[in-house]
């Protein structure tokens, strides 16, 4: 991590000392325009489309244990929709006005079960041994409101400033189940699991689980929500280090956390033993076998005060053009942290690369390869624009691991209607 942040202030460095040219990384179509765009996938690190859809299901739990990557099963995904409303005013270089105002919701989420339990299936116990394994969980979803604003100082730099109001719907961190066993010499087996489940949300989540909701409680609670949101500001400085490259330095500060006031909490438990095993496999004795569910009373609180922030990101990013507007490459490199400012921090790198090819402007083709908000995704999108209207379509192609990307273990499709002149 430590090499990636050298990286980045290298290059950051390097923009700065960078000829004084005038720059834009996005060049937009139209002067005013109305679009939506909206995004969705799913992804597991470990099975591809072609190791289900087989004539002969194959399961064999000892290969699953031995090839599985050492941070478990994943399974993820996410959910993007934005509607926005563009104004692009001066299209000589030096001369650029932009503002953009646009709102949407964003939401992700993961589920991860330890390696442990594949080779527990695989190997089985010894007698006398204790095993475990946990299954964890995440989710989140937030309402973004914001403005960005693009112009150019003294016909040299471009400068995109982007403040966002972010207001958080449903926040769970920290889901994990614990499953333990053990067995006993005289043939005794035990299992154990216990699921705490803790859910912050907007809403008091009471009505909802007892069926006792209208449409007045919601409607009723929207400025409330609203309050409640946090802010982030996204600054860009961008302009050529050559003739027909662009570049950028950006950054997404968080500000101020979005709060959550309603909590629930519920726990899980579950409890299994056979007792007289090897009497019952050597002398065909009875065994006796115990199997007990149940679920804790459901806990809410009306005064919680959960913080939560979007990642914190800073990059550079690029446009270089070497056959002329056409044909645009664009690379993009950043460090991102996820829940910053709080003791669970985690720190990793993000890329992309994209090519786009045009052909008069009215017919596009998008191909490229990105790791972002930790996973990989392989993408293949087409553009048709006339003018009045552009559609733009990507097939998305995701998975936490990055041969696991090129073997349909995740997809995802990417959706955008833009309208104007």
């Amino acid at each position: 991590m430590e090499k990636i942040t050298k990286l980045l202030c290298i290059a950051c460095l390097t923009f700065s000392a960078a000829s004084l040219l005038s720059a834009e990384l996005y060049r937009p179509n139209r002067f005013v325009e109305f679009g939506v765009e909206a995004t969705a996938g799913v992804s597991n690190n470990m099975w591809g489309i072609e190791d289900i859809l087989t004539e002969t299901l194959k399961i064999d739990l000892q290969e699953i244990a031995d090839n599985l990557p050492d941070g478990g099963l994943t399974f993820d995904y996410l959910a993007d929709a934005n509607v926005f409303l563009n104004l692009n005013i001066g299209k000589n270089r030096g001369q650029n006005f932009r503002l953009s105002f646009f709102t949407g919701v964003s939401g992700s989420g993961y589920v991860n079960l330890e390696k442990e339990f594949f080779e527990i299936l695989a190997s089985g116990f010894s007698i006398g041994e204790n095993k475990s394994f946990t299954l964890s969980g995440y989710a989140d979803l937030f309402v973004n409101i914001g403005a960005s604003f693009h112009t150019t100082l003294f016909k040299k730099y471009g400068i995109t400033i982007t403040p966002t109001y972010v207001v958080p719907i449903v926040y769970v961190d920290d889901a994990t189940a614990s499953v333990s066993f053990s067995t006993t010499a005289d043939g005794q087996m035990k299992a154990e699991a216990k699921a705490p489940l803790t859910v912050y949300s907007a809403l008091g989540l009471k009505k909802f689980i007892d069926n006792d909701f209208s449409a007045s409680d919601i409607t009723g609670e929207i400025s409330n929500i609203l309050s409640n949101g946090g802010f982030d500001l996204t600054l860009e400085v961008e302009r050529p280090v050559l003739k027909r490259l662009d570049m950028g330095v950006f950054t997404r500060i968080p500000i101020v956390p979005g709060t959550l006031h309603h909590k629930m909490t519920r726990t899980f438990y579950a409890y299994a033993s056979e007792e007289n095993l090897l009497d019952d496999l050597l002398n065909g004795n009875s065994r006796n076998r115990h199997l007990k569910y149940d679920k804790g009373e459901t806990e809410y609180s009306e005064d919680a005060s959960k913080s939560t922030f979007r990642p914190f990101r800073l990059g550079v990013e690029g446009a270089w053009r070497p056959f002329g507007a056409w044909c645009t490459f664009r690379p993009t490199l950043n460090l991102a942290v996820a829940h910053p400012y709080s003791s669970n921090a985690i720190a990793y790198p993000e890329y992309a690369l994209d090519a786009q090819v045009t052909l008069f402007n009215i017919l596009g083709l998008n191909v490229g390869t990105a790791y972002e908000n930790r996973v990989f995704v392989q993408r293949l999108g087409f553009m048709l624009n006339a003018r009045v209207l552009q559609l733009d379509v990507k097939a998305l192609f995701r998975s936490a691991s990055f041969v696991n990307s090129f073997s349909y273990a995740g997809a995802g499709v990417c959706l955008g209607v833009r309208m104007g002149f």
